[in-house]
Protein backbone atom coordinates (compact mmCIF):
# COMPACT_ATOMS: atom_id res chain seq x y z
CA UNK A 1 0.00 0.00 0.00
CA UNK A 2 2.62 2.59 0.89
CA UNK A 3 6.00 1.98 -0.19
CA UNK A 4 8.69 3.55 2.75
CA UNK A 5 11.78 0.87 2.29
CA UNK A 6 10.37 -1.06 5.46
CA UNK A 7 9.58 -4.65 6.06
CA UNK A 8 6.07 -4.99 6.82
CA UNK A 9 6.87 -6.63 10.21
CA UNK A 10 8.72 -4.26 11.14
CA UNK A 11 5.86 -1.50 10.38
CA UNK A 12 3.15 -3.31 12.22
CA UNK A 13 5.80 -3.24 15.44
CA UNK A 14 6.04 0.56 15.10
CA UNK A 15 1.93 0.83 15.19
CA UNK A 16 2.43 -1.25 17.75
CA UNK A 17 4.19 0.82 19.62
CA UNK A 18 2.34 4.06 18.48
CA UNK A 19 -0.45 2.31 20.46
CA UNK A 20 1.44 1.54 23.18
CA UNK A 21 2.28 4.92 23.30
CA UNK A 22 -0.88 6.57 23.04
CA UNK A 23 -2.38 4.02 25.63
CA UNK A 24 0.13 5.34 28.41
CA UNK A 25 -0.77 9.27 27.59
CA UNK A 26 -4.25 8.53 27.92
CA UNK A 27 -3.75 6.73 31.34
CA UNK A 28 -1.62 9.77 32.13
CA UNK A 29 -4.92 12.04 31.28
CA UNK A 30 -7.10 9.80 32.91
CA UNK A 31 -4.84 10.25 36.63
CA UNK A 32 -5.23 13.95 35.73
CA UNK A 33 -8.78 13.77 35.53
CA UNK A 34 -9.33 11.75 38.68
CA UNK A 35 -10.47 14.60 40.45
CA UNK A 36 -12.81 15.63 38.31
CA UNK A 37 -14.30 12.34 36.95
CA UNK A 38 -15.78 9.14 38.55
CA UNK A 39 -15.12 6.35 36.57
CA UNK A 40 -17.83 3.25 37.35
CA UNK A 41 -16.37 -0.29 37.87
CA UNK A 42 -17.79 -1.55 34.24
CA UNK A 43 -15.56 1.29 32.59
CA UNK A 44 -13.19 0.76 34.99
CA UNK A 45 -13.20 -3.21 33.89
CA UNK A 46 -13.40 -2.01 30.07
CA UNK A 47 -10.32 0.48 30.68
CA UNK A 48 -8.46 -2.76 32.46
CA UNK A 49 -9.24 -4.71 29.39
CA UNK A 50 -8.31 -2.25 26.95
CA UNK A 51 -4.82 -2.18 28.74
CA UNK A 52 -4.65 -5.90 28.42
CA UNK A 53 -5.43 -5.52 25.09
CA UNK A 54 -2.65 -3.05 24.63
CA UNK A 55 0.07 -4.99 26.67
CA UNK A 56 -0.91 -8.07 24.50
CA UNK A 57 -0.92 -6.59 21.14
CA UNK A 58 2.42 -5.74 21.27
CA UNK A 59 3.85 -9.07 21.41
CA UNK A 60 1.79 -9.64 17.88
CA UNK A 61 3.38 -11.00 15.16
CA UNK A 62 2.96 -11.03 11.11
CA UNK A 63 2.45 -14.50 11.97
CA UNK A 64 -0.78 -14.11 14.15
CA UNK A 65 -4.18 -15.36 12.99
CA UNK A 66 -6.70 -13.01 11.09
CA UNK A 67 -9.13 -13.93 14.09
CA UNK A 68 -6.63 -12.49 16.63
CA UNK A 69 -5.85 -8.95 14.99
CA UNK A 70 -9.93 -8.40 14.07
CA UNK A 71 -10.37 -9.36 18.08
CA UNK A 72 -7.77 -6.58 19.07
CA UNK A 73 -9.42 -4.27 16.53
CA UNK A 74 -13.03 -4.78 18.38
CA UNK A 75 -11.38 -3.97 21.41
CA UNK A 76 -9.82 -0.89 19.80
CA UNK A 77 -13.49 0.04 18.73
CA UNK A 78 -14.82 -0.37 22.06
CA UNK A 79 -12.24 1.31 24.16
CA UNK A 80 -12.93 4.32 21.73
CA UNK A 81 -16.80 4.67 22.63
CA UNK A 82 -15.81 4.27 25.79
CA UNK A 83 -13.83 6.99 25.29
CA UNK A 84 -16.14 9.16 23.60
CA UNK A 85 -18.92 8.18 26.34
CA UNK A 86 -16.51 9.57 28.95
CA UNK A 87 -15.50 13.11 27.13
CA UNK A 88 -19.14 13.55 26.81
CA UNK A 89 -19.92 13.25 30.18
CA UNK A 90 -17.08 15.13 31.22
CA UNK A 91 -16.96 18.66 31.12
CA UNK A 92 -13.46 19.15 29.99
CA UNK A 93 -11.89 22.78 29.98
CA UNK A 94 -10.76 24.28 27.16
CA UNK A 95 -7.28 23.12 27.73
CA UNK A 96 -8.26 19.69 28.28
CA UNK A 97 -10.98 19.81 25.25
CA UNK A 98 -8.33 20.83 23.10
CA UNK A 99 -6.26 18.02 24.26
CA UNK A 100 -9.30 15.60 24.01
CA UNK A 101 -9.50 16.66 19.98
CA UNK A 102 -5.68 15.85 19.86
CA UNK A 103 -6.20 12.78 21.75
CA UNK A 104 -9.10 12.31 19.32
CA UNK A 105 -7.13 12.42 16.76
CA UNK A 106 -4.13 10.76 17.07
CA UNK A 107 -6.96 7.95 18.30
CA UNK A 108 -8.14 7.78 14.50
CA UNK A 109 -4.76 7.85 12.99
CA UNK A 110 -4.18 4.72 15.82
CA UNK A 111 -7.03 3.40 13.62
CA UNK A 112 -6.43 4.32 10.30
CA UNK A 113 -2.95 2.47 10.60
CA UNK A 114 -4.77 -0.46 11.82
CA UNK A 115 -6.61 -0.52 8.63
CA UNK A 116 -3.33 -0.04 6.83
CA UNK A 117 -2.01 -3.08 8.76
CA UNK A 118 -5.05 -5.46 8.23
CA UNK A 119 -4.94 -4.39 4.54
CA UNK A 120 -1.03 -5.20 4.73
CA UNK A 121 -1.81 -8.45 6.61
CA UNK A 122 -4.20 -9.46 4.25
CA UNK A 123 -2.00 -9.05 1.13
CA UNK A 124 0.84 -10.83 3.06
CA UNK A 125 -1.89 -13.59 3.18
CA UNK A 126 -2.48 -13.34 -0.58
CA UNK A 127 1.14 -12.98 -1.30
CA UNK A 128 1.84 -16.46 1.13
CA UNK A 129 -1.15 -18.45 -0.95
CA UNK A 130 0.51 -17.28 -3.84
CA UNK A 131 3.42 -18.38 -3.13
CA UNK A 132 2.36 -21.98 -2.22
CA UNK A 133 0.53 -21.89 -5.47
CA UNK A 134 3.96 -21.01 -7.22
CA UNK A 135 5.25 -23.44 -4.96
CA UNK A 136 3.07 -26.63 -5.99
CA UNK A 137 2.86 -25.50 -9.74
CA UNK A 138 6.65 -25.89 -9.44
CA UNK A 139 6.81 -28.69 -7.70
CA UNK A 140 4.39 -29.99 -10.96
CA UNK A 141 6.48 -28.74 -13.52
CA UNK A 142 9.48 -30.64 -11.45
CA UNK A 143 7.98 -33.92 -11.94
CA UNK A 144 6.49 -32.57 -15.13
CA UNK A 145 10.06 -31.84 -16.04
CA UNK A 146 11.35 -35.38 -14.71
CA UNK A 147 9.61 -37.32 -16.76
CA UNK A 148 9.93 -35.49 -20.02
CA UNK A 149 13.48 -35.53 -19.53
CA UNK A 150 13.21 -39.23 -18.98
CA UNK A 151 11.30 -39.92 -21.93
CA UNK A 152 13.87 -37.90 -23.90
CA UNK A 153 16.58 -39.99 -22.68
CA UNK A 154 14.59 -43.10 -23.52
CA UNK A 155 13.68 -41.65 -26.88
CA UNK A 156 17.13 -40.52 -27.88
CA UNK A 157 18.63 -44.27 -26.65
CA UNK A 158 15.94 -45.69 -29.02
CA UNK A 159 16.61 -43.37 -31.57
CA UNK A 160 20.79 -44.26 -31.22
CA UNK A 161 19.85 -48.04 -31.47
CA UNK A 162 17.27 -47.18 -34.64
CA UNK A 163 20.58 -45.52 -36.19
CA UNK A 164 22.80 -48.30 -35.29
CA UNK A 165 20.61 -50.44 -36.88
CA UNK A 166 20.12 -48.04 -39.95
CA UNK A 167 23.25 -47.76 -40.26
CA UNK A 168 24.60 -51.97 -40.29
CA UNK A 169 21.68 -52.29 -42.62
CA UNK A 170 23.49 -49.72 -44.78
CA UNK A 171 26.60 -51.37 -44.52
CA UNK A 172 25.54 -54.91 -45.54
CA UNK A 173 23.10 -53.63 -48.15
CA UNK A 174 26.19 -51.85 -49.67
CA UNK A 175 27.44 -55.46 -50.48
CA UNK A 176 24.27 -55.91 -53.07
CA UNK A 177 24.94 -52.31 -54.36
CA UNK A 178 28.59 -53.26 -55.35
CA UNK A 179 27.26 -55.66 -57.85
CA UNK A 180 25.90 -53.20 -60.12
CA UNK A 181 28.77 -50.71 -59.62
CA UNK A 182 31.07 -53.35 -60.60
CA UNK A 183 29.07 -54.96 -63.43
CA UNK A 184 29.03 -50.94 -64.52
CA UNK A 185 32.98 -51.19 -64.62
CA UNK A 186 33.53 -54.17 -66.36
CA UNK A 187 30.41 -54.59 -68.98
CA UNK A 188 32.64 -54.41 -71.94
CA UNK A 189 35.78 -55.75 -72.97
CA UNK A 190 37.31 -51.71 -73.68
CA UNK A 191 35.80 -50.48 -70.20
CA UNK A 192 37.67 -53.32 -68.44
CA UNK A 193 40.72 -52.77 -69.74
CA UNK A 194 40.23 -49.25 -68.81
CA UNK A 195 39.73 -50.16 -65.78
CA UNK A 196 42.61 -52.73 -65.27
CA UNK A 197 44.91 -50.11 -66.34
CA UNK A 198 43.75 -47.58 -64.09
CA UNK A 199 44.18 -47.46 -59.79
CA UNK A 200 41.05 -48.23 -59.63
CA UNK A 201 41.32 -52.09 -60.10
CA UNK A 202 42.51 -52.42 -56.43
CA UNK A 203 39.09 -50.80 -55.33
CA UNK A 204 37.19 -52.93 -57.30
CA UNK A 205 39.32 -56.51 -56.36
CA UNK A 206 38.87 -55.27 -52.38
CA UNK A 207 34.46 -54.47 -53.06
CA UNK A 208 34.93 -58.38 -54.62
CA UNK A 209 36.54 -60.14 -52.48
CA UNK A 210 34.85 -58.70 -49.30
CA UNK A 211 31.43 -58.75 -50.70
CA UNK A 212 31.95 -62.72 -51.80
CA UNK A 213 33.06 -63.41 -47.85
CA UNK A 214 30.01 -61.59 -46.90
CA UNK A 215 27.74 -63.44 -49.03
CA UNK A 216 29.57 -66.58 -47.85
CA UNK A 217 29.19 -65.71 -44.18
CA UNK A 218 25.46 -64.89 -44.68
CA UNK A 219 24.31 -67.64 -47.18
CA UNK A 220 20.96 -67.44 -45.19
CA UNK A 221 20.25 -64.20 -45.98
CA UNK A 222 17.94 -63.88 -48.97
CA UNK A 223 18.95 -62.85 -52.47
CA UNK A 224 22.67 -63.99 -51.24
CA UNK A 225 23.12 -67.29 -52.67
CA UNK A 226 22.43 -65.59 -56.13
CA UNK A 227 24.19 -62.58 -55.20
CA UNK A 228 27.32 -65.11 -54.29
CA UNK A 229 27.16 -66.47 -58.16
CA UNK A 230 27.08 -62.70 -59.81
CA UNK A 231 30.19 -62.01 -57.49
CA UNK A 232 32.04 -65.22 -58.40
CA UNK A 233 31.34 -64.50 -62.08
CA UNK A 234 32.40 -60.87 -62.23
CA UNK A 235 35.35 -62.01 -60.22
CA UNK A 236 36.05 -64.45 -63.13
CA UNK A 237 36.29 -61.57 -65.34
CA UNK A 238 38.19 -59.25 -63.53
CA UNK A 239 40.86 -61.52 -63.25
CA UNK A 240 40.54 -62.88 -66.76
CA UNK A 241 41.06 -59.20 -68.11
CA UNK A 242 44.24 -58.80 -65.89
CA UNK A 243 45.53 -62.14 -67.45
CA UNK A 244 44.73 -60.51 -71.37
CA UNK A 245 45.97 -57.33 -70.38
CA UNK A 246 49.19 -58.81 -69.04
CA UNK A 247 49.35 -61.31 -71.66
CA UNK A 248 48.86 -57.23 -74.35
CA UNK A 249 51.50 -55.67 -72.69
CA UNK A 250 53.84 -58.63 -73.09
CA UNK A 251 52.82 -59.51 -76.79
CA UNK A 252 53.24 -55.62 -77.54
CA UNK A 253 57.26 -55.64 -75.73
CA UNK A 254 58.07 -58.91 -77.96
CA UNK A 255 56.85 -57.88 -81.10
CA UNK A 256 58.43 -54.45 -81.08
CA UNK A 257 61.96 -56.17 -80.60
CA UNK A 258 61.32 -58.54 -82.89
CA UNK A 259 60.68 -56.00 -85.66
CA UNK A 260 64.38 -54.38 -84.76
CA UNK A 261 66.40 -58.04 -85.02
CA UNK A 262 67.70 -58.26 -88.65
CA UNK A 263 69.46 -61.56 -88.19
CA UNK A 264 72.62 -61.11 -87.90
CA UNK A 265 74.92 -61.47 -85.20
CA UNK A 266 75.68 -57.74 -83.97
CA UNK A 267 71.24 -56.88 -84.14
CA UNK A 268 70.87 -60.30 -82.03
CA UNK A 269 73.60 -58.88 -79.16
CA UNK A 270 71.67 -55.46 -79.80
CA UNK A 271 68.34 -56.83 -79.26
CA UNK A 272 69.42 -58.87 -76.18
CA UNK A 273 70.33 -55.39 -74.69
CA UNK A 274 67.37 -53.76 -75.51
CA UNK A 275 65.20 -56.58 -74.70
CA UNK A 276 66.26 -56.46 -71.35
CA UNK A 277 65.46 -52.77 -70.62
CA UNK A 278 61.94 -52.95 -72.78
CA UNK A 279 60.84 -55.78 -70.53
CA UNK A 280 62.17 -53.64 -67.54
CA UNK A 281 59.73 -50.58 -68.36
CA UNK A 282 57.12 -53.19 -68.85
CA UNK A 283 57.43 -54.64 -65.26
CA UNK A 284 57.50 -51.28 -63.81
CA UNK A 285 54.07 -49.97 -65.64
CA UNK A 286 52.86 -53.64 -64.23
CA UNK A 287 53.95 -53.32 -61.00
CA UNK A 288 51.20 -52.01 -59.07
CA UNK A 289 48.89 -54.73 -60.91
CA UNK A 290 51.28 -57.89 -59.97
CA UNK A 291 51.28 -56.41 -56.33
CA UNK A 292 48.24 -56.15 -55.95
CA UNK A 293 47.71 -60.52 -57.39
CA UNK A 294 50.33 -60.97 -54.97
CA UNK A 295 49.25 -59.76 -51.79
CA UNK A 296 45.88 -61.56 -52.33
CA UNK A 297 47.24 -64.78 -53.40
CA UNK A 298 47.97 -66.08 -50.20
CA UNK A 299 44.22 -66.01 -49.13
CA UNK A 300 42.42 -66.67 -52.15
CA UNK A 301 42.91 -69.58 -54.34
CA UNK A 302 41.57 -67.74 -57.21
CA UNK A 303 44.14 -65.04 -57.07
CA UNK A 304 46.62 -67.76 -56.42
CA UNK A 305 46.16 -69.70 -59.92
CA UNK A 306 46.02 -66.42 -62.05
CA UNK A 307 49.41 -65.66 -60.18
CA UNK A 308 50.56 -68.67 -61.55
CA UNK A 309 48.94 -68.09 -65.12
CA UNK A 310 50.90 -64.79 -65.46
CA UNK A 311 54.33 -66.50 -64.25
CA UNK A 312 53.94 -68.96 -66.88
CA UNK A 313 52.84 -66.44 -69.77
CA UNK A 314 55.96 -64.57 -68.83
CA UNK A 315 57.82 -67.69 -69.22
CA UNK A 316 56.45 -68.50 -72.56
CA UNK A 317 56.91 -65.19 -74.07
CA UNK A 318 60.62 -65.11 -72.42
CA UNK A 319 61.47 -68.36 -74.15
CA UNK A 320 60.01 -67.30 -77.50
CA UNK A 321 62.42 -64.35 -77.50
CA UNK A 322 65.47 -66.07 -76.10
CA UNK A 323 65.43 -69.18 -78.13
CA UNK A 324 66.13 -67.37 -81.34
CA UNK A 325 68.53 -65.51 -79.67
CA UNK A 326 70.43 -68.45 -78.46
CA UNK A 327 69.94 -69.97 -81.70
CA UNK A 328 71.45 -67.56 -83.71
CA UNK A 329 73.92 -65.49 -81.49
CA UNK A 330 76.45 -68.08 -79.39
CA UNK A 331 75.56 -71.50 -81.41
CA UNK A 332 76.33 -69.81 -84.54
CA UNK A 333 79.81 -68.88 -82.92
CA UNK A 334 80.45 -71.78 -81.44
CA UNK A 335 80.69 -73.49 -84.84
CA UNK A 336 83.69 -72.09 -85.82
CA UNK A 337 85.76 -72.41 -82.06
CA UNK A 338 87.59 -75.41 -80.43
CA UNK A 339 85.86 -77.63 -77.99
CA UNK A 340 87.57 -75.50 -74.99
CA UNK A 341 86.67 -71.83 -76.68
CA UNK A 342 83.27 -73.16 -77.40
CA UNK A 343 82.65 -73.70 -74.00
CA UNK A 344 84.31 -70.72 -72.43
CA UNK A 345 81.78 -68.86 -74.78
CA UNK A 346 78.70 -70.58 -74.28
CA UNK A 347 78.83 -70.96 -70.56
CA UNK A 348 80.05 -67.20 -70.73
CA UNK A 349 76.73 -66.26 -72.75
CA UNK A 350 74.39 -68.43 -70.58
CA UNK A 351 75.68 -67.35 -67.01
CA UNK A 352 75.15 -63.57 -68.50
CA UNK A 353 71.74 -64.85 -69.77
CA UNK A 354 70.24 -66.75 -66.74
CA UNK A 355 72.01 -64.14 -64.55
CA UNK A 356 69.61 -61.45 -66.53
CA UNK A 357 66.30 -63.48 -66.27
CA UNK A 358 66.35 -63.50 -62.75
CA UNK A 359 66.91 -60.01 -61.67
CA UNK A 360 64.06 -59.73 -64.66
CA UNK A 361 62.01 -62.08 -63.39
CA UNK A 362 62.33 -59.87 -59.77
CA UNK A 363 61.61 -57.11 -61.46
CA UNK A 364 58.36 -58.69 -61.80
CA UNK A 365 57.46 -60.69 -58.80
CA UNK A 366 58.20 -61.86 -55.84
CA UNK A 367 60.53 -64.77 -56.09
CA UNK A 368 58.65 -66.94 -53.73
CA UNK A 369 58.41 -70.39 -53.38
CA UNK A 370 55.62 -71.01 -55.65
CA UNK A 371 57.44 -68.44 -58.33
CA UNK A 372 60.69 -70.64 -58.32
CA UNK A 373 59.06 -73.41 -59.22
CA UNK A 374 58.31 -71.94 -62.82
CA UNK A 375 60.96 -69.81 -62.88
CA UNK A 376 63.81 -72.91 -62.58
CA UNK A 377 61.78 -74.58 -65.50
CA UNK A 378 62.42 -71.38 -67.55
CA UNK A 379 66.38 -71.13 -66.90
CA UNK A 380 66.56 -74.73 -66.70
CA UNK A 381 65.34 -74.69 -70.51
CA UNK A 382 68.19 -72.09 -71.14
CA UNK A 383 70.87 -73.92 -69.56
CA UNK A 384 69.74 -77.04 -71.74
CA UNK A 385 70.37 -75.13 -74.76
CA UNK A 386 74.09 -75.12 -73.81
CA UNK A 387 74.01 -78.60 -73.41
CA UNK A 388 72.23 -78.96 -76.90
CA UNK A 389 74.94 -76.50 -78.27
CA UNK A 390 77.98 -78.14 -77.17
CA UNK A 391 77.32 -81.94 -77.48
CA UNK A 392 77.83 -81.81 -81.25
CA UNK A 393 81.14 -80.36 -80.69
CA UNK A 394 82.09 -82.32 -78.19
CA UNK A 395 81.25 -85.04 -80.42
CA UNK A 396 83.39 -84.46 -83.02
CA UNK A 397 86.53 -83.74 -80.88
CA UNK A 398 88.75 -87.22 -81.32
CA UNK A 399 91.97 -85.76 -79.25
CA UNK A 400 92.17 -86.64 -75.80
CA UNK A 401 93.77 -83.22 -74.85
CA UNK A 402 90.85 -81.00 -75.71
CA UNK A 403 88.62 -82.99 -73.57
CA UNK A 404 90.56 -83.38 -70.75
CA UNK A 405 91.76 -79.49 -71.24
CA UNK A 406 87.63 -78.36 -71.57
CA UNK A 407 86.36 -80.86 -68.35
CA UNK A 408 88.74 -78.81 -66.20
CA UNK A 409 87.91 -75.63 -67.71
CA UNK A 410 83.94 -76.42 -67.19
CA UNK A 411 84.53 -78.15 -63.24
CA UNK A 412 86.73 -74.98 -61.82
CA UNK A 413 86.94 -72.35 -64.05
CA UNK A 414 83.19 -72.44 -64.79
CA UNK A 415 81.53 -74.09 -61.92
CA UNK A 416 83.47 -73.73 -58.98
CA UNK A 417 84.39 -69.94 -59.93
CA UNK A 418 81.50 -68.41 -61.28
CA UNK A 419 78.18 -70.81 -61.06
CA UNK A 420 78.54 -71.98 -57.48
CA UNK A 421 78.78 -68.45 -56.25
CA UNK A 422 75.90 -66.91 -57.69
CA UNK A 423 74.02 -69.09 -55.87
CA UNK A 424 69.75 -69.14 -56.75
CA UNK A 425 70.49 -67.48 -59.98
CA UNK A 426 72.83 -69.87 -61.63
CA UNK A 427 71.25 -72.74 -59.45
CA UNK A 428 69.60 -74.40 -62.70
CA UNK A 429 72.77 -74.25 -64.32
CA UNK A 430 75.01 -76.21 -62.12
CA UNK A 431 72.72 -80.19 -63.15
CA UNK A 432 73.35 -79.00 -66.85
CA UNK A 433 77.06 -78.86 -66.08
CA UNK A 434 76.98 -82.06 -64.22
CA UNK A 435 75.28 -83.59 -67.30
CA UNK A 436 77.59 -81.48 -69.28
CA UNK A 437 80.95 -82.93 -67.35
CA UNK A 438 79.55 -86.55 -67.26
CA UNK A 439 79.21 -86.55 -71.15
CA UNK A 440 82.66 -85.37 -71.51
CA UNK A 441 84.32 -87.88 -69.36
CA UNK A 442 82.39 -90.38 -71.18
CA UNK A 443 83.55 -89.36 -74.04
CA UNK A 444 86.89 -89.62 -72.67
CA UNK A 445 87.11 -92.41 -71.66
CA UNK A 446 85.61 -93.46 -75.11
CA UNK A 447 88.55 -92.34 -76.85
CA UNK A 448 91.09 -93.04 -73.81
CA UNK A 449 90.04 -96.64 -74.98
CA UNK A 450 90.45 -96.38 -78.69
CA UNK A 451 94.22 -94.27 -78.40
CA UNK A 452 94.86 -97.68 -75.45
CA UNK A 453 93.98 -99.63 -78.55
CA UNK A 454 95.25 -98.10 -81.28
CA UNK A 455 98.30 -96.61 -79.94
CA UNK A 456 99.61 -98.47 -77.38
CA UNK A 457 98.39 -102.34 -77.62
CA UNK A 458 98.36 -102.35 -81.75
CA UNK A 459 101.54 -100.12 -81.89
CA UNK A 460 104.51 -101.72 -84.23
CA UNK A 461 107.97 -100.61 -82.97
CA UNK A 462 109.92 -98.89 -86.14
CA UNK A 463 114.25 -99.62 -86.24
CA UNK A 464 114.88 -96.31 -84.82
CA UNK A 465 112.53 -97.27 -81.29
CA UNK A 466 115.09 -100.24 -81.19
CA UNK A 467 118.09 -98.11 -81.36
CA UNK A 468 119.43 -99.00 -78.05
CA UNK A 469 122.10 -97.55 -76.50
CA UNK A 470 122.74 -95.67 -79.50
CA UNK A 471 119.58 -93.68 -79.52
CA UNK A 472 120.57 -92.27 -75.12
CA UNK A 473 124.15 -91.38 -76.00
CA UNK A 474 122.33 -89.41 -79.57
CA UNK A 475 120.07 -87.77 -76.85
CA UNK A 476 122.55 -86.55 -74.43
CA UNK A 477 124.65 -84.90 -77.15
CA UNK A 478 121.77 -82.63 -78.78
CA UNK A 479 120.84 -81.09 -75.43
CA UNK A 480 119.14 -77.43 -76.20
CA UNK A 481 121.13 -73.84 -74.69
CA UNK A 482 119.29 -72.42 -71.55
CA UNK A 483 119.23 -68.63 -72.62
CA UNK A 484 118.44 -65.90 -69.70
CA UNK A 485 115.24 -64.05 -69.17
CA UNK A 486 114.78 -60.35 -69.62
CA UNK A 487 112.50 -59.82 -66.46
CA UNK A 488 110.77 -61.51 -63.74
CA UNK A 489 107.44 -62.65 -65.55
CA UNK A 490 109.17 -63.79 -68.29
CA UNK A 491 111.80 -65.89 -66.01
CA UNK A 492 108.52 -67.57 -64.43
CA UNK A 493 107.40 -68.09 -67.98
CA UNK A 494 110.93 -69.57 -68.79
CA UNK A 495 110.90 -71.49 -65.50
CA UNK A 496 107.03 -73.13 -66.81
CA UNK A 497 108.03 -73.67 -70.22
CA UNK A 498 111.39 -75.17 -69.21
CA UNK A 499 109.70 -77.63 -67.04
CA UNK A 500 107.31 -78.70 -69.88
CA UNK A 501 109.85 -78.52 -72.77
CA UNK A 502 111.79 -80.54 -70.35
CA UNK A 503 108.83 -83.17 -69.73
CA UNK A 504 108.23 -83.49 -73.34
CA UNK A 505 112.08 -84.13 -74.00
CA UNK A 506 112.51 -86.79 -71.31
CA UNK A 507 109.13 -88.22 -72.83
CA UNK A 508 110.47 -88.28 -76.07
CA UNK A 509 113.10 -90.52 -74.88
CA UNK A 510 111.11 -93.10 -73.79
CA UNK A 511 109.81 -95.83 -75.63
CA UNK A 512 106.39 -94.87 -77.83
CA UNK A 513 104.28 -96.82 -75.88
CA UNK A 514 105.56 -96.12 -72.44
CA UNK A 515 104.84 -91.72 -73.31
CA UNK A 516 101.54 -92.60 -75.00
CA UNK A 517 100.43 -94.51 -71.55
CA UNK A 518 101.67 -92.00 -69.50
CA UNK A 519 100.37 -88.72 -71.38
CA UNK A 520 97.13 -90.35 -71.51
CA UNK A 521 96.80 -92.11 -67.71
CA UNK A 522 97.89 -87.79 -66.64
CA UNK A 523 94.88 -86.77 -69.04
CA UNK A 524 92.39 -89.25 -67.33
CA UNK A 525 93.31 -89.35 -63.49
CA UNK A 526 91.92 -85.38 -63.17
CA UNK A 527 89.03 -85.98 -65.75
CA UNK A 528 87.33 -89.38 -65.33
CA UNK A 529 85.72 -91.19 -62.19
CA UNK A 530 88.55 -93.21 -60.27
CA UNK A 531 86.76 -96.58 -60.95
CA UNK A 532 86.84 -95.35 -64.69
CA UNK A 533 90.21 -94.35 -64.10
CA UNK A 534 91.37 -98.05 -62.81
CA UNK A 535 90.39 -99.61 -65.08
CA UNK A 536 91.62 -97.76 -68.00
CA UNK A 537 94.80 -97.69 -66.23
CA UNK A 538 95.54 -101.22 -65.69
CA UNK A 539 94.37 -101.51 -69.29
CA UNK A 540 97.11 -99.22 -70.78
CA UNK A 541 99.65 -100.46 -68.14
CA UNK A 542 98.92 -104.05 -69.65
CA UNK A 543 99.53 -103.05 -73.07
CA UNK A 544 102.33 -101.06 -72.61
CA UNK A 545 104.05 -103.71 -70.43
CA UNK A 546 103.58 -106.15 -73.37
CA UNK A 547 104.69 -103.79 -75.48
CA UNK A 548 107.97 -102.75 -74.08
CA UNK A 549 108.59 -106.87 -73.03
CA UNK A 550 108.58 -107.37 -76.83
CA UNK A 551 110.62 -104.57 -77.60
CA UNK A 552 112.76 -105.95 -74.93
CA UNK A 553 113.09 -109.62 -76.97
CA UNK A 554 113.51 -107.65 -80.24
CA UNK A 555 116.60 -105.47 -79.00
CA UNK A 556 118.06 -108.16 -76.99
CA UNK A 557 117.72 -110.30 -80.20
CA UNK A 558 119.63 -107.42 -82.21
CA UNK A 559 121.82 -105.79 -79.66
CA UNK A 560 122.89 -108.48 -77.22
CA UNK A 561 120.82 -109.84 -74.31
CA UNK A 562 122.25 -107.56 -71.58
CA UNK A 563 120.57 -104.35 -73.09
CA UNK A 564 117.42 -106.09 -73.77
CA UNK A 565 117.15 -106.70 -70.24
CA UNK A 566 118.27 -103.26 -69.55
CA UNK A 567 115.80 -101.49 -71.32
CA UNK A 568 113.04 -103.33 -69.89
CA UNK A 569 114.22 -103.00 -66.34
CA UNK A 570 114.34 -98.58 -67.00
CA UNK A 571 111.05 -98.87 -68.45
CA UNK A 572 109.86 -100.78 -66.08
CA UNK A 573 111.20 -98.15 -63.48
CA UNK A 574 109.50 -95.59 -64.90
CA UNK A 575 106.33 -97.14 -65.76
CA UNK A 576 106.01 -97.79 -62.13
Amino acid sequence: MYDTGVPPQSRSISLWRNAVTWRQRTSKLGLKMTDKLRLTDEETNISGKLSLLFNQSVMVTPEDSKDAQRQMLRSLEREEILNRSILQDVHLTEAESGMAKRHSRYQESVKNHFKILHKALDLCHGIDSSLMGLNQNYMDVSQKTSKVDTDCQALLKEQEQLSSTARDLREKLQYFNHAHYINSKVKTNDLAMKMVNSPELHNVLQKLDKSIQFMQANSQWKEAQRYLGVFIRLQEKVLNTVKLYFTAQLRTAVAALRQGTDGDKSSIKMASAKAFVEFQTVASKLKPLIQSIQDKASNSPQYELLLESLHQTFVMYRLKLLKNEVQMGWRHDIEHLSLIEAVRHGCGFIINTLTFEYQLFEHFFEVTESAKATLHGLLSRLASMLYSGLRPVLIQELELEPISQAILVLRKEILEQQVLPRGEALSQFVPVINRLLADMQLRLAYRAQIFINEQIAGYEPIAVDLNYPACLENARQSKPPVSKPADESQASNAKQDGKESKALTISKLWFPTLGKTVMCLFKLHECVEPGAFSHLAQEAILHCNRSLQLASKKIGAKQGRLHGQLFLIKYLLILR
